[in-house]
């Protein structure tokens, strides 16, 4: 497998003009999981930085049409005169010089390596801290290797070429692990094609299902479903981290159509989970629109006030939200962000709530009593949590010890507010409270004033009078 792995990379050497064999990458992916994938994996992190590192530079090599249509014929040159062809596996080697689409193809497998790789490492989305093992990746760098700009633009060209579950979820990884990715989605060309393939994704797995009887569970069905399923993931990625409201701009009612596709598909299906989570997507999208309340789908407006219900105990919120803070090591300054690996020492952490860090004193103090959500107002109150009771309780123990110790609904909408919006992003949607979710449906939608009546029992339950 070493050895293998060792004449790729070195074919790899040159992007434009590469020299290795398609169908010695085939043979790479078979020997590596028909063995223990686990230990072949380390082995590949640890000794063979340049096999991966090549493989992102080849696949984010930008390439005019005419270059595309002459390394073509220069990957099936090259497996015809394989040095090794005599390993080649025949039927393999017959369809891929049969392919016609042989570039897209072999970019195709060399992903799927990246994909095992990052799947592998996926700590890396909250610390974002790289190994101190040696293994790959090492740095942004190798993940980006052209940067930010030309990086993204050949993986949202492959994202949209390649309707294939690893391509998503490489993609999704990429974009959890570097910030920077964030702003290179926003260039006009770049983000409206990213957009489009969202919704020809979507639309094309909706095809994929309605082809199929819904007795019938056979390869092609399930790779329908598959898609959905990364396809959901990927929109709550964008919903959490990035600019959605930059992102869509132009797109939203296209984006709409297709989410209500496919949420219609989730429901015949009975996945209320993955139609759940997009239905949140949905509701965002529609506020980015300017829609009405009373004009957003029925179904939808009944989502917000179930997931609201849902957050009747915000106290397992709060202390899920307590939870990921205290495990980021990203600087809590607003306008830092700076991740601990970057800084080559540990981050300060905020001495009175030992929640939040910070890479510097001057981001400390700036992000104590300026902006939006000064870390003031989050800090005493997490503080008064920690004091009767531990971030790592169990739930019905944590909940219990917060109303006895007369934690009020406003205090957790602070932190909710405060924390949310960190984890989220500063261009992120920013989190309603309970009480602002159920006063604008009661409001607005007479329909669904009984849900919203058992908010409110929720609420009065926990905090009696205070939930007013």
């Amino acid at each position: 497998m070493e050895q293998l792995a060792r004449r790729i990379a070195s074919g790899l050497t040159d992007p434009c003009q590469p020299s290795f064999c398609a169908a010695c990458v085939l043979r790479l992916s078979y020997v590596f999981n028909s063995g223990d994938t686990k230990a072949n994996l380390r082995t590949l992190r640890t000794s063979h930085h340049d096999f991966y590192n090549r493989i992102m530079i080849f696949i984010t090599t930008e390439r005019p049409e005419e270059d595309r249509a002459s390394l073509e014929g220069n990957l099936r040159a090259t497996v015809l005169s394989c040095a090794h062809r005599s390993s080649h596996n025949p039927e393999s080697e017959k369809g891929i010089l049969a392919t016609a689409r042989l570039l897209e193809a072999t970019t195709l497998s060399l992903i799927h390596f990246i994909h095992d790789c990052l799947c592998d490492s996926m700590r890396m989305v909250k610390t974002q801290a790289f190994s101190r093992h040696g293994l790959w990746p090492s740095s942004k760098e190798d993940i980006l290797p052209r940067g930010p700009g030309p990086s993204c633009g050949m993986l949202v060209h492959w994202f949209a070429k390649l309707p294939d579950a690893n391509v998503f979820r490489t993609f999704c990884s990429i974009f959890l692990i570097c910030d920077e990715m964030q702003g290179a989605l926003l260039e006009e060309d770049r983000r409206m094609r990213f957009v489009r393939a969202i919704c020809g994704h979507l639309d094309y797995a909706v095809e994929d299902h309605m082809r199929f009887p819904e007795q019938t569970m056979n390869d092609d069905s399930q790779a329908a479903f598959s898609r959905l399923q990364d396809l959901t993931i990927l929109l709550q990625s964008l919903k959490l981290k990035a600019d959605l409201e930059a992102l869509i701009r132009g797109l939203e009612n296209r984006l709409l159509g297709s989410l209500d596709r496919a949420m219609e598909v989730l429901g015949e299906l009975g996945e209320e989970d993955m139609k759940h989570r997009l239905a949140s997507v949905a509701l965002i999208v529609h506020g980015i629109a300017g829609t009405p309340f009373p004009d957003i789908p029925a179904s939808l407006r009944l989502n917000a006030l179930e997931e609201a219900l849902q957050l009747g105990d915000i106290f397992g919120g709060a202390q899920a939200l307590i939870q990921t803070n205290a495990e980021l090591r990203i600087c809590a300054a607003p306008n830092c962000s700076r991740p601990e690996h970057e800084l080559g020492k540990k981050l300060l952490v905020c001495s009175s709530c030992k929640v939040v860090r910070y890479c510097s004193r001057e981001c400390q103090k700036e992000h104590w009593s300026k902006g939006l959500r000064p870390h003031k107002l989050v800090c005493s109150r997490i503080k008064n949590i920690l004091a009767v009771t531990s971030i790592d309780a169990e739930p019905s123990a944590f909940a219990a010890a917060c109303r006895a110790a007369n934690i009020g609904a406003d205090d957790l909408g602070v932190i909710n507010d405060g924390l949310n919006n960190r984890v989220n992003g500063e261009g992120a949607d920013k989190p309603r409270s309970i009480s602002r979710v159920m006063k604008d449906a009661i409001l607005e939608d007479e329909e669904h004033r009984a849900l919203a009546d058992k908010i409110k029992q929720r609420l009065l339950r926990d905090f009696g009078p205070r939930a007013r």
